[in-house]
């Protein structure tokens, strides 16, 4: 097997999945501390500090309207970066890549096997 389509830059034909990812989860935390001080005279002073703790996290999924379909649906955009030259290509719909490392695996697979017991007879 290789790739469905070639890079539009360098003509490769070895690619890596790749997507947007960005998961985001904002929790604030805020805690206040009061010091009160009282002098002889009955004089209150009152000094506050407040800390704010602060998590975030995020998720991003990249997704496109298609307009013609007069629904709210949306379709999944598939990222592809060539391991030649390491151009990123968009699609709408999922491609069958291969990089080098799934070749190299596919192929001692396939040299793994007798085919001798399958050719005709002699």
């Amino acid at each position: 097997m290789s790739s469905e389509f070639s890079c539009l830059v360098c003509k490769g034909a070895y690619f890596k999945k790749g997507y947007y990812d960005l998961d985001l989860d904002t929790s604030i935390y805020s805690t206040a501390y009061n010091n009160a001080t009282i002098t002889g005279e009955g004089n209150v002073s009152v000094h506050t500090d407040i800390y704010n703790d602060v998590h975030t996290t995020g998720d991003l999924d990249f997704r496109v309207y298609h307009p013609e379909k007069n629904d709210s649906s949306y379709s999944c955009v598939y990222k592809y970066a060539c391991e030649d030259c390491g151009y990123i290509m968009s699609f709408t719909k999922e491609k069958k890549v291969e990089c080098k490392h799934e070749e190299k695996k596919r192929e001692e697979k396939e040299n793994a096997f007798d085919w001798s017991a399958f050719g005709p007879k002699k």
